[in-house]
């Protein structure tokens, strides 16, 4: 496991000074993480207020609110009440 952990990060940091910089709109790229991640029934979602739009690499900030958010729905372990992961 070690070992593959190792490698995926050698292989995420390929690359890793070229940026492709553009307009992401924060809003947008969460609710794409909503459609590719597992969120259970008994866990809900929600976005608060307007979200901003910002000049990045969208793959990583994809990858930095994908690991976000699945860590919060991985570690509500509760099952029998409805939570909610407020963005």
């Amino acid at each position: 496991m070690d070992h593959l952990i190792e490698n995926i990060l050698k292989y995420s940091s390929i690359e890793s000074d070229i940026l492709f910089e553009e307009n992401v709109a924060i809003a947008d790229l969460i609710q794409n993480i909503k459609e590719l991640i597992y969120i259970p029934e008994h866990i809900n979602l929600l976005i608060e207020g307007e979200m901003p739009v910002i000049k990045a690499d969208k793959t990583r900030m994809q990858q930095v609110f994908q690991n976000l958010l699945s860590n919060a729905v991985n570690y509500i372990d509760k099952r029998r009440r409805l939570y909610s992961c407020f963005v």
